[in-house]
C-alpha cells in the first residue's frame, strides 16, 4: 500500500520513510501542498496519507481542506494530521480541516503505526462498500431493463403466436421454419430477462481486449441450479 508523506523536515521525513518501509508499506514523500494535492487527484494516487501541519506556503490545514473539497480523492483519503501542536484547540481545528486521525510530535513508532493500520482498514472497509454501492447500482438497471423489456417482448410473442396459429395453406414450410426460429429467440430473450431479474451478486468475464461484461450464467442467484 501506498502512504503519501507530506513532510519539509528532512530528518522527521527519513525517519518516516524508513519505519513505513520496515512495516511494509511504500511511502511517496513530498515536502508542499500543491505537489500532494496533484498526486491524491491523480486515479491511482495514494489514499493514506501522513500530513505534517506546518508545511511551507500552504499548511496542512489548508492542504486539508483542499483536499475534501476537491472532486477525486476527497472522500477515499484518509488523513493523519502529525503536529508538535497538542492543544485541544489544535485537535479540534485539524479535524474540523478534514483530518481523520491526529497524532501529535515527538511520536511513538508504535502508536503511529497503530494509526496507520486503523487508517487502512477504514480505507478498505470504505471500498467495499463503494464495490457493494456499485453493485447494487448494476442490479436496479438490470431490474429496470428487464421491467421495460417484458411489455415489448409479451406483444411480440402474441402477435407471433396468432401468425403461427393462422391455418394459412399459402404459408410456405420455410416461412413457417422462419417462423419457429423467430419464437425460439424470443423464448431466449424471456429467458435472459428472468436470469437478470434473478441476479443478487454478479461475475464479470473478458468480452474483447480490455472490455468486460457481466456473466450471466455465473451472475445468476440459482446459477448451477438450472433453469
Amino acid at each position: 500500500m501506498k502512504i503519501l508523506v507530506v513532510e519539509d523536515n528532512a530528518v522527521t521525513l527519513k525517519i518516516l520513510e524508513l519505519l513505513l518501509a520496515k512495516w511494509g508499506y511504500e511511502a511517496i514523500a513530498v515536502d508542499n501542498g500543491p505537489a500532494a494535492l496533484r498526486l491524491i487527484q491523480a486515479p491511482d494516487g495514494p489514499r493514506l496519507i501522513l500530513l505534517d501541519w506546518m508545511l511551507p506556503g500552504m499548511d496542512g490545514l489548508e492542504l486539508c481542506r483542499q483536499i475534501r473539497s476537491a472532486t477525486t480523492g476527497a472522500e477515499t483519503s484518509h488523513i493523519i494530521l502529525l503536529t508538535a501542536r497538542s492543544e485541544t484547540q489544535d485537535v479540534v481545528a485539524g479535524l474540523q480541516a478534514g483530518a481523520n486521525d491526529y497524532v501529535v510530535k515527538p511520536f511513538h513508532a508504535d502508536e503511529l503505526r497503530v494509526r496507520i493500520n486503523a487508517g487502512r482498514r477504514i480505507l478498505a472497509l470504505q471500498a467495499a462498500l463503494d464495490r457493494r454501492a456499485r453493485t447494487q447500482a448494476v442490479l436496479e438497471m438490470a431490474g429496470a431493463v428487464c421491467h421495460e423489456m417484458n411489455q415489448p417482448l409479451q406483444t411480440i410473442t402474441g402477435y407471433l403466436d396468432l401468425i403461427m396459429m393462422d391455418n394459412n395453406p399459402d404459408t410456405s414450410p420455410q416461412l413457417q421454419d422462419c417462423l419457429r426460429v423467430i419464437r425460439g429467440q424470443i423464448n431466449r430473450m424471456g429467458a435472459i430477462t428472468r436470469k437478470l431479474m434473478r441476479i443478487t451478486t454478479y461475475e464479470t468475464r473478458e468480452y474483447l481486449a480490455g472490455t468486460k461484461i457481466i456473466d450471466l450464467e455465473k451472475s445468476s442467484a440459482d446459477a448451477g441450479k438450472g433453469d
